[in-house]
């Protein structure tokens, strides 16, 4: 069963293993092959966003819920696992229009997000 917090510890953990990316794949793969488990512990994704499920100088474990780029009427989610403060380090993203890679924009993936949650409650709304 998932459980927050104990994946937190867990990820913690294989911070310390030899190979610690592959240790948090083989918790994060596990957490996820049971999607089921996940929503009961996080809670049923409502509205695109992003969810800090712990946040540290080593390690950074988002709960991110997005309809994007999505063909479904439902928002989805996932879970990403960072070594180190995924928010303090400096990050770059690709510019879908223009192929250029330029520095990461949280304003814009958080426009991104509220605007996909607008299309959606449009959707809901005429159903």
């Amino acid at each position: 069963m998932f459980q927050k917090e104990r994946f937190i510890e867990e990820c913690r953990a294989a911070l310390k293993e030899g190979n610690a990316q592959a240790a948090i794949r083989e918790l994060v793969t596990r957490a996820v092959s049971e999607p089921a488990q996940v929503v009961g512990a996080l809670g049923e994704p409502k509205l695109a966003g992003v969810e800090t499920i712990y946040r540290a100088d080593d390690l950074t474990i988002l709960n991110l819920c997005y309809a994007v780029t999505n063909p479904l009427d439902q928002i989805t989610g996932a879970i990403h696992v960072y070594g180190g403060d995924f928010f303090a380090t400096p990050r770059s993203e690709w510019n879908p229009a223009t192929l250029k890679e330029q520095p990461y924009d949280v304003e814009h993936t958080m426009r991104a997000f509220e605007e996909s949650n607008q299309r959606l409650q449009g959707k809901t709304t005429r159903s």
